[in-house]
């Protein structure tokens, strides 16, 4: 079971710049994840806070590859662009909590 780790590296004027570590066992990944101001409003409705959503994105991707897998860099719009679903699927895991 993985184990997601998210620091706001850097607040940015159009959003956020953050750190996600990625553990498992005695593995871990790091990525530098960017989530833009507009992407956090339309994903949220403002209402969770941005690392809590790049947290939730960390478990959508996971839960469809390996943490090998993932971009070392990558911004959460490039996250629709290979998996379609993300939007829908993302505003059910942040309903549920």
């Amino acid at each position: 079971m993985y184990s997601v780790e998210v620091e706001e590296k850097e607040k940015l004027p159009s959003g956020w710049i953050f750190e996600v570590t990625v553990l498992d066992g005695d593995e871990s990944t790091n990525h530098e994840v960017e989530l833009t101001s507009s992407d956090y409003e339309e994903l949220t409705d403002n209402q969770v806070a941005p690392e809590l959503l790049v947290e939730k994105c960390f478990e959508f991707l996971l839960a469809r590859q390996e943490k090998e897998n993932l971009l070392p860099e990558f911004n959460v719009t490039e996250i629709k662009l290979y998996f379609p679903e993300f939007d829908e699927v993302i505003s059910e895991m942040l309903v549920e909590m």
